[in-house]
């Protein structure tokens, strides 16, 4: 067997923001985010309904309940993430992809590394925290 090559590719500020390559990048990272998030939200889905209450010490049940909701609340923000995932997978369809909803500018390649799912650049989001404290 020969050795195959694989290229490795991270966006740059040295290139056009959002080219092409920049989008295709993002695309597949937001789609394998997609289905790892639609994995794990599958398998607590099945931990959720697969649980069973029939504890007769008030205490067992009592744990029993808090797993339960702490599974329900992790299923939804699963849920939630795959969301916001599917909405950043519109902008990418859309040409909206990596600008502020708020601002119109650019979100910046660190902030789109760290959370591709995101929408409102670091700026804008720092004013509405000030707005929000004042």
């Amino acid at each position: 067997m020969g050795n195959v090559m694989v290229e490795t590719y991270a966006p740059s500020n040295n290139e056009a923001y959002m080219n092409d390559r920049q989008i295709e990048y993002f695309k597949n990272k937001l789609i394998l985010e997609r289905m790892t998030s639609d994995q794990k939200q599958r398998q607590h889905l099945e931990t959720i309904k697969n649980r069973r209450s029939q504890h007769a010490d008030i205490l067992d049940r009592s744990n029993f309940l808090m797993d339960l909701e702490r599974e329900i609340s992790t299923y939804e923000r699963y849920n939630q993430r795959i969301r916001q995932i599917n909405k950043a997978l519109d902008r990418i369809d859309s040409g909206r992809f990596g600008y502020c909803v708020i601002t119109g500018e650019q979100i910046g390649l660190k902030r789109l590394e760290a959370l591709p799912f995101t929408h409102i650049s670091i700026e804008a989001l720092m004013e509405h925290e000030n707005e929000t404290w004042q």
